[in-house]
């Protein structure tokens, strides 16, 4: 009678009260959410319900993901863990606000579920969406619970900005790339895009022409330096021929050619290009995006065309390395695992503070695709939703063990000359200091006659020549 009591009261609870409540199955599917969520993130309740919330943030207010990463549960609430985290909900207006979101997890006699085919116990998390003055906080965010909240703030901080989702820039160096990338996206010129293997030159190509005018045509990678000269010019050619096919089957139109070490183009495809772009933007809004680790443009040795080099440098981006910009290595690495969740059974939610230590020592040669690698091998291998040293792969630990080794010291190549002349004058002086200035003995030590010690102390300007040959 009390569990049915309890099940009542907790059911007619939660369909009087105008506080913005939810509730969250063992799936993650959202199967409750009230009118007062519906008030305060703009969407209606046929839109969340049957959702599946992911541990993650998206600063998109346009998309359902924004609401229903904000309802996910971290996997503690499952637990029987009561806790809190704050959230942003941007309603539709665009405007993000702050609320603290309390999860509660349902006792087995609350959770019970009228299902198909019978009745279940189902463990479910009762979510209370509360302004952060009147909220009483249950169990504070743990440090990797704080990470996720400082992305989910910094994303919607550089959405507002710059309109760029999953784009991270915090320091000086990144805030002006995302500045430039502001620029590049309203004009139709090249784009160039400078920087070190793996820092994100092909990422900000594409965030750039996705959340561009452009973002319904084809993103077209291509890389100069693992194809051959011919197959290299049939694959840029195609890029640019209108082929008639099949009125049934739609054509999907080019839209952003993107060459990958442009350094490797040969010069024929250079010229091609240029008589793509003969006056700069073509009218068809096809555009010319490519990416250098070199800032001449020598091709195998050669300066590019002077009218290639006009034409991809309009735009000029370059992308600073990953250890010039530490303060956002933490960030970037919970972006990374928090964007593995979607449409993942397994969800994680952060770094202990052990692996984000370890993380901060290393310095990330391969720049922030080799994080990207770190972090896929951890997800296959996590056992846990909270990655632990032991989580770290065999690569990144052979990578730190190598930083540790310092390298070989190299060997100062100086002109013979000059180095003979020096060893024969410390040897010299060595043995007239060991002979007491005796330079008969010191003859007797260096193993020459004593006329020759003579003929080189002159030579090198060390006193004691011919006049003193009679010296015992």
């Amino acid at each position: 009678m009390a569990g049915r009591s309890s099940r009542r009261g907790l059911s007619q609870w939660l369909a009087e009260t105008d506080q913005p409540v939810f509730v969250v199955d063992r799936r993650r599917v959202v199967i409750f959410f009230n009118q007062g969520c519906e008030t305060l993130t703009g969407w209606a309740a046929s839109d969340v319900i049957g959702q599946k919330c992911e541990f993650r943030s998206d600063s998109d207010e346009r998309n359902v993901d924004a609401v229903t990463g904000a309802l996910c549960p971290p996997p503690e609430a499952f637990a029987g863990e009561a806790l809190s985290k704050p959230v942003q909900f941007a309603a539709r207006d665009g405007v993000p606000r702050p609320w603290v979101v309390h999860f509660v997890p349902l006792t087995a006699a609350e959770a019970k579920a009228e299902v198909a085919g019978g009745t279940h116990d189902v463990p479910r998390v009762l979510g209370m969406i509360l302004p952060p003055a009147a909220a009483v906080r249950l169990s504070g965010p743990n440090g990797h619970s704080q990470l996720h909240v400082e992305l989910a703030s910094l994303k919607a901080e550089l959405r507002k900005r710059y309109d760029f989702a999953a784009w991270i820039a915090v320091t000086p160096e990144m805030r002006r790339v995302s500045t430039q990338m502001e620029i590049a996206r309203s004009t139709d010129c090249a784009v160039l895009f400078l920087g070190e293997r793996g820092v994100g030159k092909e990422h900000a190509a594409r965030t750039i022409h996705y959340e561009g005018p452009h973002r319904l045509k084809t993103f077209v990678p291509v890389d100069c330096r693992l194809l051959g000269a011919e197959e290299l010019g049939n694959l840029i050619r195609r890029f640019f021929v209108t082929e008639e096919g099949d009125p049934h089957i739609p054509i999907v139109q080019p839209g952003t050619l993107f060459l990958r070490n442009v350094e490797k183009l040969p010069r024929e495809l250079q010229q091609f290009l240029v008589e793509q772009f003969p006056s700069g933007p073509r009218s068809d809004g096809r555009r010319l995006f490519v990416s250098s680790r070199q800032a001449d443009l020598d091709v195998e040795g050669e300066p590019f065309l002077a009218e290639f080099r006009s034409l991809v440098t309009p735009v000029v981006i370059r992308i600073p390395p990953l250890r010039q910009r530490p303060e956002e290595l933490s960030l970037l690495a919970q972006l990374l695992l928090e964007e593995g969740n979607r449409r993942a059974d397994f969800q994680m939610t952060g770094f202990s503070p052990e692996v984000l230590h370890e993380f901060r020592r290393y310095n990330w040669p391969g720049n922030v695709g080799e994080l990207a690698e770190v972090i896929r091998a951890i997800r296959e291998a996590a056992a846990s939703p909270v990655v632990r040293p032991t989580d770290l792969p065999f690569r990144f630990r052979t990578g730190m063990d190598a930083q540790r080794i310092p390298p070989a010291e190299e060997t100062q190549i100086v002109p013979l000359d000059e180095l003979l002349e020096r060893t024969e004058r410390e040897q010299i002086e060595a043995a007239l200091t060991r002979a007491g200035g005796n330079k008969s003995i010191a003859a007797d030590l260096l193993r020459i006659p004593r006329a020759k010690l003579y003929r080189r102390m002159e030579a090198l300007g060390l006193g004691g020549g011919a006049e003193n040959a009679s010296e015992e």
